[in-house]
Order: C-alpha cells, then sequence, then structure tokens
C-alpha cells in the first residue's frame, strides 16, 4: 500500500514537472533569445576580429489588413505612447530613449496595395553590454504589444577595422562565420567586396534561399579612401545599407 502511495506521488511529481516545463517553452520567444544570442556573440566577435563597432539595429515588421478607423486607432495609441511624427514623413513615427542618445525608435505605417505594412526599428550606436541589455529590453516590450511572438526579428551590427584593410577579405569572412559556427550557404564577391550567407543550426530563426536556410549574413567592403573595411553583421539577413 505505502509503495503504491509513493509510485502516484511519484507519478503525480513527474506530470507537474512535464506540465511546467511544455508551458514554459509555449511562452518563450524563440526570435527574442536567438536574438539575444546572436548580440552576444556578435559583439564579443567584433572586439576578437578588431573591428569598432558604429552602430546596431533591430527591427520587426508585419502585414495588417487596416481601414481609416483603425489607422486612426493606431496614431492615436503612437501619440499616447510619446511617439511624434516625423519631419520627413507622414508615414514615419519616432521616439528617443530619455537618456541622451541611448537608442532612437521609428514606427512605419506604410499602405501596400490592399494592405500595410508596420514595422518597427531601434536604433544605437551604444555597444556596452549591460547598455545593449536595457536596450534589448526596450525592443520586446514595444514589439510584445505590437507583434506577435512568431514575427521574425532582424538583427544588424555595423563597424569598422583599420587592422583588417591589408588582409584578404574572404579570409576576414571566413573568420566571422568560424566564431558563429556558421556554415557558408551562398557567397557574393567583387574586387573590394564581400558577402556571404550563412547557417548557424543553433538558432532557430530563419530564411530559406535557393540554396538551403540561412539565418547569418556577412558583408565586408574595403574603403581605402579612408583606410578602413567596413562591417556588416546580420541574422536572419541584413535589412540596413552595406
Amino acid at each position: 500500500m505505502y509503495r503504491s502511495k509513493v509510485w502516484w506521488i511519484a507519478l503525480i511529481l513527474a506530470f507537474c514537472v512535464l506540465s511546467y516545463t511544455a508551458l514554459g517553452k509555449e511562452r518563450t520567444d524563440q526570435s527574442l533569445e536567438d536574438t539575444k544570442a546572436f548580440l552576444n556573440t556578435a559583439f564579443d566577435v567584433m572586439v576578437d576580429e578588431d573591428v569598432k563597432t558604429t552602430g546596431w539595429s533591430l527591427y520587426s515588421r508585419k502585414t495588417i489588413m487596416a481601414d481609416e478607423e483603425r489607422l486612426a486607432a493606431i496614431k492615436r495609441s503612437l501619440i499616447s505612447a510619446g511617439w511624434v511624427k516625423s519631419p520627413e514623413s507622414s508615414t514615419t513615427w519616432q521616439r528617443k530613449s530619455a537618456e541622451q542618445d541611448l537608442w532612437q525608435e521609428q514606427m512605419h505605417v506604410k499602405k501596400h496595395r490592399h494592405t500595410y505594412m508596420l514595422s518597427y526599428e531601434l536604433k544605437s550606436s551604444n555597444a556596452e553590454k549591460d547598455r545593449v541589455q536595457a536596450i534589448v529590453k526596450q525592443f520586446a516590450s514595444v514589439r510584445e504589444k505590437w507583434f506577435s511572438k512568431n514575427t521574425t526579428i532582424y538583427a544588424c551590427l555595423q563597424g569598422q577595422s583599420s587592422a583588417m584593410i591589408s588582409g584578404v577579405l574572404s579570409n576576414h569572412a571566413a573568420s566571422l562565420l568560424r566564431a558563429f559556427d556558421a556554415t557558408p550557404v551562398e557567397m557574393i564577391e567583387e574586387q573590394s567586396f564581400i558577402s556571404v550567407s550563412a547557417y548557424n543550426d543553433l538558432w532557430e530563426q530563419h530564411i530559406v534561399v535557393p540554396s538551403g536556410k540561412m539565418n547569418l549574413q556577412t558583408a565586408l567592403r574595403k574603403n581605402r579612401s579612408s583606410g578602413v573595411i567596413d562591417v556588416t553583421i546580420g541574422t536572419p539577413i541584413i535589412t540596413v545599407e552595406y
């Protein structure tokens, strides 16, 4: 009888643990976790490869069906949250951090045929790790309000390196990929430019290209006039000009 009770108690405890674990997994925002992992690695890689980070950004977007009433509601929500319309574009709203130059945010609401594209971008030039965590937290809070958990997050880092200028671009690109444990998928190479798409199986977030899955892109461009190499790293793909 005693053994029977112990067996039932153990079974109930096991069920509770499994249920809690499953619930935790369901609540996990994997795109956000992958982005955090990418940023942690990317900032370290920039330091290890003698690249000075000049800026980085996070970006999400989604298509929405909206009429004039819903657009008006979106604008009211933006205004109440401290967003102001950009003087340069009637479809862009912007906001800055209370602390000077910590981050800048932009929300775009653009019509595309019979739908609207809602996109959110956060930019920063601050590469201090403790600040990066705070900035990502800010991005996550806005994304949670306006986008679903399965919405892709595009993350990009940009930097410059004078140490790389004397080397071969393809060698530098290969070194970056090794740091991410990423396998090359596609490559475009010119005399003073190289772009490599790759895949890291540790990150769930990815896009599909003709050559297979990819979730990392690196781009290096020699700028001989300034004596530096411009370095851009993005996941799952670069979304900034490079």
